[in-house]
């Protein structure tokens, strides 16, 4: 997702002339690992440190796995048989 096109120069940086593109939300800059969807009521349950269900990712099971609503990453959880255990978690 980093190009070095999107890159904002040094003098831009010193400047304060920093595009609003340059920004990345938290979401987006974890969009490497796998993202679970929440609901409105999920994501009640993982900013309460509870468990919520898997629903099957591909891929690496030691990878963390990015957990958003919307635009929003609500927390980051650790894969516990087919359930994910919420390790950080973003109170928005």
């Amino acid at each position: 997702p980093y190009r070095v096109a999107d890159a904002v120069s040094l003098s831009d940086l010193q400047d304060r002339k920093i595009p609003a593109a340059a920004s990345l939300s938290a979401a987006r800059s974890l969009s490497w690992l796998p993202i679970r969807r929440l609901s409105p009521s999920e994501v009640e349950e993982v900013e309460h440190g509870r468990r919520i269900p898997e629903r099957g990712f591909a891929g690496d099971p030691d990878l963390p796995v990015a957990m958003v609503a919307g635009d929003r990453l609500v927390g980051v959880a650790r894969r516990d048989s087919d359930l994910l255990q919420p390790e950080k978690v973003f109170h928005g």
